[in-house]
């Protein structure tokens, strides 16, 4: 039941979002750009200042496996939406 009322969500998020996307027929893409480099570039950051401690090498394997579970869960969603 619950797999149900998840996959009916994740298809209605979907379809909502591919309408506004119809709708407006604008992406400012210089603003994608500038969120997703300062996003990726905070990261990178945050890693580097971790891993270059002894203590914070074991936290980079979960940020990685974060980013994993997140990209892993979004995929599977929309897989299971269309």
């Amino acid at each position: 039941n619950s797999d149900e009322v998840q996959k009916n969500e994740v298809n209605e998020y979907i379809t909502n979002f591919v309408t506004t996307l119809k709708s407006n027929n604008s992406i400012d893409k210089n603003e994608l750009i500038n969120v997703s480099l300062k996003r990726n570039i905070l990261m990178g950051i945050i890693l580097w200042f971790i891993g270059s401690t002894i203590i914070g090498l074991p936290l980079i394997y979960f940020f990685i496996l974060y980013k994993g579970i997140c990209i892993g869960y979004t995929i599977s969603g929309a897989i299971l939406a269309l």
